[in-house]
């Protein structure tokens, strides 16, 4: 298991309430990683949300690593709201048991 500790940016682009959202969780609060390979700023670009709401983007150079994780589809990737002043998350990968990868098999 690997663990990646960073921020969420771009929340003032995610609108008005994101950043608030974040700062209202405790810490442990889990969120949700999407792949966003059509955004025009970034094709690596990974989407942070809190339940169905956008609240911002892992940094590019975070995105970079965890997308290629992402889209190759061998690791499990969770996001929670960790410790830490300003928009601290833990991006924690590990790789997929056999069965997780190929359910049908």
């Amino acid at each position: 298991m690997t663990d990646v500790a960073t921020q969420v940016v771009g929340s003032s682009f995610a609108g008005k309430d994101a950043s608030s959202k974040i700062y209202r969780m405790t810490p442990g609060t889990p969120l949700r990683l999407e792949r966003e390979p059509g955004n025009k700023h970034d094709r690596n670009a990974v989407a942070v949300y809190v339940n169905r709401s956008r609240v911002g983007y892992l940094p590019a150079t975070v995105a970079a690593s965890v997308a290629s994780i992402i889209d190759g589809g061998q690791h499990s990737v969770e996001a929670v709201r960790s410790r830490g002043a300003g928009l601290a998350i833990t991006v924690t990968y590990e790789l997929k048991s056999l069965e997780e990868r190929n359910p049908l098999a």
